[in-house]
């Protein structure tokens, strides 16, 4: 019997407390942190990370407000 640890990445915003936890995927454990906010974060497809509850609802709010706070949007609506 093969045993799968979670991997969690928890983002924190600094000013507020305010935590996102998310459950990568195990194949990802080995990536820098660079590319593991560029997935997790900056192209994070919020609602399958829920949906494959990787993250949970509250998280997945926080999640949205800290991509709002770290990357600017474009005209097109675009991170």
């Amino acid at each position: 019997m093969s045993i799968n640890p979670n991997h969690i990445l928890q983002l924190t915003d600094s000013v507020t407390d305010r935590r996102s936890v998310i459950r990568i995927d195990p194949a990802d454990c080995n990536l820098s942190v660079e590319s593991l906010l560029d997935k997790y974060l900056k192209h994070a497809d919020i609602n399958h990370l829920v949906a494959n509850q990787q993250v949970p609802g509250d998280s997945a709010e926080t999640l949205a407000s800290l991509q709002d706070l770290v990357y600017a949007t474009g005209e097109n609506g675009q991170l």
